[in-house]
């Protein structure tokens, strides 16, 4: 689920944005839950690796988006009394480029630096 076309050009990844950005993009995730639910079942049974196609492995959707399905992962684990699935972010072309790639929910979470590690090992 990507931000709005108007979203997307006014953030122009300039990382100054970048707070307001996450502020107006889960502002539109908020108001479409029938296109993130999906998502959101599919990471409470199991891994889920979110693609995008940004350089700034940092300021991107997929970031937002993953941020934004852990909380409500957590929310539905923490209302159950378990923990949720799993999300990730990936850059399109990972392997080439070094992409992003972290993991939170069911089955504990994933730093950065093992997603490092796990990126060296795919190469």
């Amino acid at each position: 689920m990507a931000p709005s076309k108007g979203l997307r050009e006014w953030f122009g990844h300039d990382p100054a944005k970048w707070p307001e950005f996450q502020r107006r993009y889960a502002a539109e995730l908020d108001g479409n839950s029938s296109a993130w639910q999906p998502l959101l079942s599919a990471a409470q049974r199991g891994p889920l690796t979110l693609v995008y196609s940004a350089r700034d492995e940092q300021h991107n959707n997929a970031v937002v988006l993953r941020g934004y399905l852990q909380g409500k992962l957590q929310a539905a684990g923490a209302a159950a009394g378990g923990s949720g699935g799993a999300a990730s972010a990936r850059g399109k072309e990972a392997k080439k480029r070094g992409g992003a790639a972290a993991t939170a929910g069911k089955g504990g979470e994933r730093s950065e630096r093992s997603a490092k590690r796990a990126r060296r090992s795919e190469e």
